[in-house]
Order: structure tokens, then C-alpha cells, then sequence
């Protein structure tokens, strides 16, 4: 009963309840009192008697109501009249946050009638404005109407006020968010900044407009804030997919099982494949996507230790800011291709891989839409949170990005490399986080290939190719240039592939059934040979990894592992940087200090994939050929550089390849095979 009438009378029980907070506390401290007096406390006992006080500001605070449709809305979309004056728990994005305002809670009076002198308080009306509206007769019966106010008495409380928005993640196609207006009061003030997600419990009030004459009276909902939990953690996937510990198993299985056969390489491709499957072929794409959304290890100069994944924000990591430097770990993709290569297929597949992400395209965006704008609320200037800010932990999809303004592109320079924005605008300073990766796409201003379908654009050239200056495209860790292709045997490959498609959707309902098992049937086959050279993926019986799949392991290799570069792998990338910087037909500002961190962000996110703890000789090769597939520095790797060219022996190529990448960098080859932990120079 009593948790019926909370729930639907919040503004009369919250009281009581706080009432009773405060009997509890003198009851408590009248038995410490009592005990005291029998008891001969020593000296600290005296010490902590004398803090000993009723705390009279308490509030009692709901967390998790009860999923129930009456009371838990999944979306904003569902608060309807009815809910108005319940206690309901939504879930949204901080979208724009106002300034912390100082208001007369309530306010003591003195009858002045000799005879009554009665005090009485007067609170403020929350659904007029906070509007005190003064008494008009005493409470006694002498009702008299002359009062005697008493300033020394006022009740003064913290206010601000904040928009959260539903999650555009969450939105159903072609559906427009909604937002809506939350009232934080007291030690809720300053809980939440642009960007974060919150789970916010609050009664549902009315708040009437300003009257005019002649005009009709206006109303307005507002969410009257109990409690304020955040969402938003450190690690992208964390507090957001909830993965049960089988599918955990069945990840490990899977790959102890490919290990065991000494095929790593077929069980990545599996995983590759499975990103964005309408489209043939392409795995170095693929992969680069699965790089960037995977990041690497966080890390910050003043402790020298990777920052793992604990909960809410904390108050160490608040004040990162201020005390240390912090190196950004989520990379930047860039892609450059011609129509119908399928960029924008990418980026959206991408948006929808993440839990938090935010698509937004070139045309037409400003640098406020990007970063911060400042709104007028009222008498006040608030800041509106922009794309950056809403992707926050997340990812930041744009498209059409050639086609932002010069000066508007600039505003993005801090946000991808410092993970901040730096705001001034309209009397309003304060830095915003912005720790999101990026991955836009683009049209490139000239041809980028020939006939064959070769690459003729070096990484030299791209700043004219894409029409994009070289600072800004320095702080992307991958820059890949897509043609589009024209060969006899690659048009029958694809057309077939877009046939079968069209055909293989009327059986959509019986692969959805078999991929569900798909990842236990791999894990425990006996017959490792129906697996062999990549020809287990062609199988019926190893279909596409689910978008659902691909999620949990994303999810599953950002919280589990956090590699650290062994020997061998600082070794290949320290030497592939001094050989980039001391080449003739170098770019300088394309082969500064950043190359290095990117190299050892893809590595890190390779190792990840890998389900490994160590950054190892692979993950440094596969590394190094992501960043050549744009730079041509190792002409032997021209081959495996082709985005169409699609492997048949994942092993036997990467042998290959590492032995071309360790021949051009003069490094000599392991003296094991795959996966050596010794490298000779």
C-alpha cells in the first residue's frame, strides 16, 4: 500500500518521508546521548560526540522503480496527461544544461496580532514559477491579514534546470526526438554536463506560463527530479548491452578452438565478414571499421596506467582535466571513395554496431551543430549540446564530410585529438567532453584510380584529393581511398552476391534460426577441416554473425582485455615510423608524433579483436598494413592493398604479408611461426 500511494502521490509521501529521516536522527542521537551518560567515553569518543548533530536538510532519494508501463516510460514518447502528478523513471540524453540559480524555497511570518503571534512558513508554489504568493490570513483563528516577514528564517535552494532528449539509438526510423524540461533541486544541481545519459525519477508536474490578458493560458510539463543516476561510462558498450555469461563462453570457446587449429586469422575474418554484409568483399574496410569502433587501451601521462571501466564517473576522473593529460584511444576513419562504392552503407552500419551514436551529414551542418551552440532561456544564455558533445563515449558518424565549411571544419580540431571543446560563447566558458571516435566519409574531388582499378592517389596528394587541409587530416588514425573497380571477374562476383541476396531473403527467417547457434556449433566442431583456408564462412552452417552477436563481442572485448605492446611490436612500428619519417616524398604534417599513436591505438584495438592481453607481432603487422593501404611506402604489399581483393588462406596471406612488411622495414623473421614472441633485428 504504501509503495502504491508513492508512486502515485510522490508530493504527499516524499514529505512524511523526510519527515521521519529527521525523527530517526533525533531518536538516534538521543539513545548515543543516553548510552554516553553510563558509559565513560575516552578521549575520541568525546571528539566524535561533539559532530554529532540532526542533519535537518535530508531528502529521501527513489532509485529503480519497478518496470512497469504506468511508471517506468522506455521513452519520452510515452508520457502522456494521465502520468501528470505520478512518480515516473526516464531515460535520456543531457542535451542542453542551464545555470545553477539560487531560489526562495519558502519564507517565515509573524502574525501581528498581540494576542496570536503565531509563526507560520509559506513555500513556494513550484507549478506557478516558484512564485511565493504572500498569505492572506493568519492559520490561526484570529485571521488577521498583517504579517511580519522573517528574512533571517528564509529557506533559500540550489536550482537548475536541464533538457534531456530521448536517445537517438533508441529512436524508431523516421521518428523525431522528443525532450522535455527536468527541475534539479539541492545536491542534484551539477550532477550531469551535455552528453551524459541519465536515469532520471521525478514527479510529473504542470507549470503554468505567465498570464496575459486577451491570450490564451499556456502550460507546460516538466519533470520534477527525486533522483539522478548516470549512465555513461567510461568503456563505449558497458551499462548498455547486459551479456549473459554463456555468450561470454561461447566467444571464448570460439576462439580457443581456432587457436587450437592455428587459424586466428579465418576466426577474425569470420568476425570481419560479418560487419555490414550486404556488401561484397572489402574486409580491409571492414576491419578498419571494426579497429575504429574497438579503440585502443585509455591511458593518461600522470599515472601511466590504463584507466579501466568502474561505473559512473568518478571524482578522479572529473578532475583529469586539471591534473593530467590524457591520450586519446578511440581512432578516426576516414573514407574517400567514388559513388556506389558503399561508403554510406558503412557509415550506417557503424552507427547502428554502437549503443551510442550520433549520424549527422555534411550539408549544411555549422560548427554549433558539431560542437556547442549558446541558447536564450528566458533572461539567460544556456549551451546546447552539438554532435561531438551527444557522442560522447560513443561514436560520430558524418557524411558528405568534404562538404562542411572550411572554417566550420576547424571547430572539430580539439575534439578529435584533445577529446574536448573548449567553449566561449555568449559569456559562457567551459571545456565539454567530446571522447567520441569519428568516422566520416567523403567524394573525392579527382579521380582516384585507373582502369585496373588500381590506386593512384598517395597519402602526398590527398590533401587535394579530398580537399580537406593537412592538420585535420592528420587526426584521422586510417584515411582509406575507395574506387570503384571495373573487371570482368569483379562484376560477376558482385552481381552474383547481389543476386543470391534478392533471392536468399525469402530464407531470412531460417538463417536468423541457424545463425543463433552459429557461434557454439563453431566452438564445438570436432571436423576443424570444414573450416580450413576460409572456406568455413562460404559454408551454410556458418552464416553472418547477428548485429546482436557482433554487439556482445565488441562489448565483450572492450571490458575484458587491455593489451599491452610486448618487444617485438614496439620494435616493427618504431622502425615503420622512422622509415615514414625519413622518406624523400614524405608529407611532414601527415608523419608527425601522431602516426606513432595511431599506430599503437590499431594495435591495441587488433589485439582486442584478437582476444588477447598482449599487443604481439601480428597485431603490429596488421597495423602497419592498414596504414600503407593509403600510403604506398612498401610497394611489395600492392597486392593487399586492393580493398576487392578477398583472401582464400587468411594464413597463408598474412605470413605473406608479415614477410614483406619485416623485409621493407630490414627487420628479420621470427624465428617460430605465427604469433612469435621473439624478433630478430
Amino acid at each position: 500500500m504504501v509503495g502504491y500511494l508513492l508512486m502515485y502521490n510522490p508530493m504527499v509521501l516524499l514529505p512524511i518521508f523526510e519527515e521521519a529521516v529527521l525523527r530517526v536522527q533525533m531518536t538516534l542521537l538521543k539513545t548515543l546521548e543516553a548510552k554516553d551518560r553510563v558509559d565513560q567515553p575516552d578521549n575520541a569518543t568525546q571528539q566524535l560526540r561533539s559532530h554529532r548533530s540532526v542533519k535537518g536538510h535530508v531528502h529521501v532519494r527513489i532509485f529503480h522503480i519497478p518496470p512497469i508501463p504506468e511508471l517506468y516510460k522506455s521513452s519520452l514518447s510515452d508520457i502522456r496527461a494521465h502520468d501528470v502528478g505520478r512518480l515516473i523513471q526516464v531515460i535520456g540524453t543531457v542535451v542542453r544544461l542551464g545555470a545553477v540559480k539560487m531560489l526562495n524555497a519558502s519564507r517565515e511570518f509573524t502574525c501581528r496580532n498581540g494576542k496570536c503571534r503565531h509563526r507560520f512558513r509559506v513555500y513556494a508554489d513550484f507549478e506557478q514559477g516558484y512564485v511565493m504568493q504572500a498569505p492572506q490570513a493568519c492559520p490561526r483563528e484570529c485571521r488577521s491579514s498583517e504579517f511580519e516577514e522573517a528574512p533571517e528564517a528564509d529557506e533559500c535552494t540550489d536550482y537548475q534546470e536541464i533538457k534531456i532528449q530521448e536517445q537517438i539509438q533508441n529512436l524508431r526510423f523516421g521518428s523525431i526526438p522528443r525532450s522535455i524540461l527536468v527541475a534539479l533541486e539541492d545536491d542534484l544541481v551539477d550532477t550531469c554536463r551535455p552528453g551524459d545519459d541519465v536515469v532520471i525519477s521525478g514527479c510529473l508536474m504542470r507549470r503554468w506560463r505567465p498570464v496575459c490578458k486577451d491570450r490564451r493560458c499556456e502550460v507546460e510539463v516538466v519533470l520534477r527530479a527525486n533522483s539522478v543516476r548516470l549512465i555513461s561510462k567510461p568503456n563505449l558498450f558497458q551499462g548498455r548491452l547486459v551479456m549473459r555469461e554463456e555468450s561470454r563462453q561461447s566467444f571464448m570457446r570460439f576462439w580457443a578452438h581456432y587457436y587450437d587449429i592455428r587459424e586466428p586469422h579465418v576466426a577474425r575474418n569470420i568476425i570481419v565478414r560479418s560487419v555490414c554484409p550486404q556488401i561484397y568483399g572489402m574486409l580491409v574496410v571492414k576491419l578498419a571499421i571494426l579497429l575504429t569502433i574497438i579503440g585502443g587501451v585509455e591511458m593518461d601521462t600522470k599515472h601511466c596506467s590504463t584507466s579501466a571501466s568502474d561505473g559512473n564517473t568518478s571524482d578522479r576522473e572529473k578532475a583529469a582535466g586539471e591534473d593530467k593529460f590524457r591520450v586519446r584511444s578511440h581512432p578516426h576513419l576516414l573514407l574517400v571513395g567514388d559513388p556506389g562504392t558503399g561508403k554510406s552503407q558503412f557509415l550506417r552500419f557503424a552507427s547502428r554496431l554502437v549503443p551510442r551514436s550520433v549520424l549527422t551529414t555534411g550539408i549544411g551542418t555549422t560548427n554549433a551543430g558539431l560542437t556547442c551552440s549558446a541558447v536564450r532561456d528566458g533572461n539567460e544564455w544556456v549551451l546546447e549540446a552539438g554532435a561531438l558533445v551527444l557522442a560522447d563515449r560513443g561514436l560520430c558518424c558524418i557524411d558528405e564530410f568534404s562538404s562542411i565549411r572550411e572554417h566550420d571544419r576547424t571547430a572539430i580540431h580539439e575534439a578529435m585529438e584533445q577529446q574536448t571543446l573548449s567553449i566561449a560563447k555568449a559569456g559562457l566558458v567551459c571545456k565539454l567532453n567530446a571522447r567520441a571516435s569519428v568516422i566520416a566519409v567523403t567524394n573525392p574531388k579527382v579521380n582516384l584510380g585507373s582502369d585496373d582499378g588500381g590506386t593512384e592517389v598517395g597519402m602526398t596528394d590527398l590533401t587535394v584529393t579530398t580537399a580537406i587541409n593537412a592538420p585535420l587530416l592528420s587526426r584521422f588514425d586510417l584515411v582509406l581511398l575507395l574506387t570503384d573497380k571495373c573487371g570482368e571477374e569483379w562484376d560477376e562476383a558482385v552481381s552474383t552476391f547481389v543476386l543470391n541476396g534478392s533471392i536468399s531473403q525469402k530464407c531470412e527467417h531460417e538463417r536468423a534460426n541457424r545463425t543463433a547457434s552459429a557461434i557454439e556449433n563453431l566452438s564445438t566442431s570436432a571436423n576443424p577441416q570444414s573450416s580450413s583456408h576460409g572456406t568455413a564462412f562460404e559454408s551454410p552452417t556458418v552464416p553472418f554473425w547477428t548485429l546482436q552477436q557482433l554487439q556482445n563481442y565488441v562489448a565483450f572485448v572492450k571490458s575484458t582485455f587491455n593489451p599491452e605492446l610486448s618487444q617485438e611490436a614496439m620494435t616493427v612500428l618504431e622502425c615503420y615510423y622512422q622509415m615514414q619519417r625519413t622518406s624523400d616524398n614524405r608529407n611532414v604534417a601527415l608523419t608527425t608524433v601522431r602516426l606513432l599513436e595511431s599506430l599503437i591505438r590499431l594495435s591495441e584495438a587488433h589485439a582486442r579483436l584478437m582476444c588477447r592481453d598482449s599487443v604481439t607481432l601480428q597485431d603490429a603487422v596488421v597495423a602497419v598494413f592498414c596504414v600503407e593501404c593509403c600510403r604506398k611506402s612498401i610497394p611489395s604489399l600492392g597486392a593487399y592493398r586492393d580493398y576487392h581483393y578477398d583472401t582464400k588462406d587468411p594464413e597463408r596471406d598474412y605470413e605473406d604479408m608479415q614477410s614483406v612488411v619485416l623485409r621493407s622495414l630490414g627487420l628479420r623473421m621470427p624465428t617460430v611461426k605465427v604469433g612469435a614472441n621473439r624478433l630478430h633485428e
